[in-house]
């Protein structure tokens, strides 16, 4: 078994994951085979498994790698705070799909929605005790706010993305946030 700390075992998870993530722009996920991940990458069928299991392995590891640059650009934003702005959050989104067109892709094609709904369930339980941090309110309503957020905001940049990004990102982080923060009365 190779060393997962040597250059060239990197190197290699390295370009199985850029590869997976070029193929995955191109086409749908059931589209992709092992046998076209390796060809493409210019490597042995046998090293794909000395690096992953199946497909789905590296599929959840991407969702990780997502998930973890995600808190990074979350925990960067709120990291001496006990609460979440939601204006931050909405940045931190807006950073996270800037240019990016791996996150766009997961996020608008209807084929990748269950690896999204994971980022969000994971990335809203890791970041539910900040944004209830000194609030006094039961578990249910918590659920109720954390479900309303975490799918408010993946709809309304998922939407943003398929409308073809009609306004920028500055006034899309601007009108989301306002809208999330005070509602339906604060349009005029």
């Amino acid at each position: 078994m190779e060393n997962k700390n040597d250059a060239r075992y990197k190197r290699t998870q390295k370009l199985l994951m850029d590869t997976f993530k070029n193929m995955i722009i191109e086409m749908d996920f059931s589209k992709i085979t092992i046998k076209d991940l390796t060809s493409i990458a210019g490597i042995n069928r046998k090293t794909f498994y000395l690096h992953y299991h199946s497909l789905d392995e590296i599929l959840y590891a991407l969702q990780s790698e997502i998930i973890n640059s995600l808190m990074d650009i979350l925990n960067q934003e709120t990291s001496n705070e006990n609460s979440i702005d939601i204006q931050k959050l909405m940045t931190a989104f807006s950073t996270l799909l800037n240019d990016q067109p791996i996150h766009q892709r997961l996020f608008c094609c209807e084929n990748y929605r269950f690896l999204v709904e994971g980022i969000q369930n994971i990335t809203t339980e890791k970041h539910s005790k900040k944004l209830f941090a000194g609030k006094n309110i039961d578990t249910a309503h918590q659920n109720m706010v954390m479900t309303y957020l975490s799918h408010g905001v993946f709809a309304l940049w998922r939407n943003w993305f398929l409308s073809g990004c009609q306004m920028d990102k500055d006034e899309m982080v601007r009108f989301s946030t306002q809208l999330v923060c005070q509602g339906l009365d604060s349009i005029n």
